[in-house]
Order: C-alpha cells, then sequence, then structure tokens
C-alpha cells in the first residue's frame, strides 16, 4: 500500500553483566537485540562505570555473555564460533552516556551503525566452545532440551522399522498410505522446529543439538524395540488357545 511502512521495534537490552575495566572500575557488558521483526541481530557493549559507551562489538544472530570468573566475561557468537573479547587499546573515550538499564530505553547510540570497535574477534579454542555451549544450557529450563529431544525422537522413529513395498495391489496401497503418514509426521515436526527459531529466537545449538540426539537415539533403539515388539507378539500368538472348531 502507498505510503505504508515497517514498524520496527526500538534495540532492547537481552543480558548485562558486570566486568572489571583496566582502570580498576566496574563497567557492565550488555547484549543488544537490533531492531527488527525476525532474525534481530545481536551485538555486544561494554560500558564504563559512568555509563558511557567504550567498545562495541560487530553485528551477529547468535550471541552468549560467557563469564570465567568474577567480573571476568566476553562474547561467543555461536553462529561463527569466535570469541568477541574486550580490546582495553582500542577503548572509545567520546561514546555516548547511555541512561540506566530498561528494556524501554532508547538504544540508537549503541547499535546506529555496523562499525566495531574496543573488541578484538577471534577463533575459539575447543574450550571456549565447551564452556560456552555448556553455559547456554545451563541458561535454560531442563525441560526446553528434553522437549526438544523428544521431537527427535518422533522424528527418527517416522522411518524405523520401514519395510519394502508389498507385491499385491492392496499391500502396496497399505504401504503408500503408511509412508504418507510417516512423511507428514516427520515434516509438522520439522515445521514446528522452525517456528520456535524464527519465532522464540533461542540459542541454534540448544533446540538443535537435543533434536538430533533424539534422532539418533531412535535410529539406535528403534530397530531393537520394534524386534522385541515383533517378538512378543509371535510368543503372544502361539500361546493362545486354539479356536473352537464349528
Amino acid at each position: 500500500m502507498a505510503g505504508s511502512a515497517w514498524a520496527f521495534p526500538p534495540a532492547s537490552l537481552k543480558r548485562v553483566e558486570p566486568i572489571l575495566l583496566p582502570d580498576g572500575q566496574q563497567g557492565t557488558m550488555r547484549i543488544v537485540v537490533g531492531d527488527g521483526l525476525l532474525f534481530d541481530r545481536v551485538r555486544i557493549a561494554i560500558l564504563d562505570a559512568q555509563s558511557r559507551l567504550i567498545a562495541r562489538g560487530p553485528r551477529t544472530y547468535q550471541l552468549s555473555l560467557v563469564c570465567d570468573g568474577p567480573l571476568r566475561c566476553y562474547g561467543y557468537d555461536h553462529g561463527s564460533g569466535e570469541v568477541i573479547a574486550p580490546d582495553p587499546a582500542t577503548f572509545g573515550k567520546d561514546g555516548p552516556v547511555v541512561r540506566p538499564v530498561d528494556d524501554r530505553d532508547d538504544l540508537t547510540e549503541i547499535d546506529d551503525d555496523a562499525t566495531a570497535w574496543g573488541v578484538t574477534v577471534r577463533p575459539a579454542t575447543w574450550r571456549e566452545w565447551l564452556f560456552a555451549e555448556w553455559a547456554a544450557f545451563r541458561a535454560v529450563s531442563l525441560l526446553e532440551p528434553a522437549f526438544y529431544a523428544t521431537l527427535g525422537t518422533i522424528a527418527g522413529l517416522c522411518f524405523v522399522g520401514f519395510r519394502a513395498p508389498g507385491r499385491t495391489g492392496l499391500e502396496f496401497l497399505f504401504w503408500l498410505v503408511g509412508l504418507a503418514l510417516r512423511v507428514t509426521l516427520c515434516a509438522g515436526v520439522a515445521l514446528v522446529v522452525f517456528v520456535i527459531l524464527i519465532t522464540t529466537d533461542p540459542i541454534t545449538s540448544v533446540v538443535l543439538y537435543p533434536f538430533f540426539a533424539g534422532v539418533l537415539l531412535a535410529w539406535l533403539l528403534g530397530p531393537r524395540i520394534n524386534r522385541r515388539l515383533r517378538s512378543a507378539l509371535v510368543n503372544a500368538r502361539r500361546r493362545a488357545p486354539p479356536a473352537p472348531a464349528p
């Protein structure tokens, strides 16, 4: 429609951690969520004791604050596997003063452009990767990864014990209907995971790692459970009393 425009929400704060600055003062490291509707960009902002912006990280999509000691924190980009650490040698001195922490604050002065300064970006070591991913899992309820693992198990079971089509027309028809049901169920699970990823903006690894763990579990245990069920059914039929003669 002519004259219409997208209304984007203002930038907001996602997490705040206190850090120790080189001059001995206590500053803060923050994750700032950019303006957008889906796939919001995030970045790190570092403020000094007077709430003045002294560092700003690059824009990314999957970011956590990881603290490996008291007042010692850095950013971890889950998408690129990079560490975004403070670089005191390039801290700014004339950045804007940011008002007290409030999700309704106007943070345009932090997220006004894509330039980054006051930080160093480097690939994470495997220890940093493991620590950051574990910290992301600890930050959510245990029910969340359990839910994603359940979805993965359902998706994996969709194709466990699937036989070749029968030779007769009726057997092939039943096989085709079974295939359609399995594909529909698997596609439904994949759609649920996709909607979760684009609407709730979680750390992707918190969703995908448990999901694929559930798929692997279904593929490993599904055939064994299927064989035992069939064996139990055969044994039950053998023990059943014969039908009385007419």
